[in-house]
């Protein structure tokens, strides 16, 4: 039927994006959208090609098309946030990101994507109370502490940034760049300590 057809188009797209075949793409996208106004999928996917070709107000439309048509499609939000940012609007991807992290709730996957939006829009202390939660909800996840930890340098942090290290490689022996940053880190923080 329609809808079998509808849906092996997506790989189809999927491969003309991959191999930025954009303007093909497109096309094929459009006329998607065309016939089936109602798949969300589609403006995904039409989202994707406008980043690709650094149309941002594209992909925020395309973006608010998917949230229209399925307000619980993640997916919509993060495009959404996505072309603010790139977009250079970063009041508004902020404003979109902390609306998100109030529905995120303690969902792990959203929060981190959360954080390293934020990271991107230079909110380090967003980020990094973030992280910091998550790595309350998932202790022996190194990679979050890891991203704690670089948060907190960034923030001039030191001493927590060490102790968040140190856990990184007790948890992750094998961490070479936890151990470089924790070196120069615990520098850091001795030359504070002798002012």
């Amino acid at each position: 039927g329609k809808k079998s057809m509808t849906t092996a188009i997506i790989p189809q797209l999927q491969e003309l994006i991959r191999r930025r075949q954009l303007p093909e793409a497109e096309a094929l996208c459009r006329q998607q959208i065309d016939q089936s106004p109602a798949n969300g999928n589609f403006y995904l996917l039409l989202g994707q090609i406008c980043q690709l070709k650094c149309d941002f107000d594209g992909m925020g439309e395309a973006a608010q098309k998917v949230i229209s048509l399925n307000p619980d499609n993640i997916m919509g939000y993060y495009q959404e946030i996505d072309a603010l940012i790139h977009g250079g609007k970063m009041d508004q991807a902020i404003l979109k990101i902390k609306l998100l992290e109030r529905k995120a709730g303690s969902d792990l996957k959203t929060m981190l994507q959360l954080a390293e939006f934020y990271t991107h829009a230079g909110k380090f202390q967003e980020a990094y109370k973030i992280y910091l939660k998550a790595g309350e909800l998932r202790p022996e996840d190194a990679k979050i502490k890891y991203n704690s930890a670089t948060m907190a340098i960034a923030l001039g942090l030191f001493e927590q940034a060490e102790k968040l290290l140190d856990q990184v490689i007790d948890l992750n022996p094998h961490d070479y760049d936890a151990y470089y940053n924790s070196a120069t880190v615990r520098k850091q923080t001795q030359d504070e300590n002798h002012i």
